[in-house]
């Protein structure tokens, strides 16, 4: 049986009647940056600290798909992956909340809990 060596994004989920509702899958490109725990906005395009702080919350998505860390996967390759979609039903680990591939710094983290307004988060 294969173990799980890698940090999960999500730590607990609400489900109904066993139906995951809280994740989606998306098409996206590839970007340099685009990893496991990215944060993205309505148009599938990674966020920014500006975009963030601005308090217009466009950023409902999270990549949750292990997939891009695989290096095989380059960069503009065309995708559907895993996404978080519901984080107001999540407990989330903030070690794995990312803009590009940088962990989130405190505040940038306390805008995304504002925005995105998760259940929980844990470290």
């Amino acid at each position: 049986m294969a173990t799980l060596s890698r940090p999960q994004l999500v730590l607990k989920s609400i489900q109904e009647d066993g139906q995951d509702l809280t994740h989606t899958t998306l098409q996206v490109v590839k970007t340099a940056t685009m990893t496991y725990g990215t944060i993205l906005k309505a148009d599938f395009t990674e966020a920014t600290a500006t975009e963030l702080q601005s308090g217009t919350w466009d950023a409902p998505y999270v990549i949750d798909d292990y997939r891009l860390l695989d290096a095989t996967v380059a960069t503009n390759d065309e995708l559907t992956i895993r996404a978080v979609s519901q984080p107001q039903f999540l407990v989330l680990r903030e070690s794995q909340l990312k803009l590009g591939a940088t962990v989130l710094s405190v505040g940038e983290l306390a805008d995304y809990i504002a925005g995105a307004n998760p259940i929980d988060t844990q470290a």
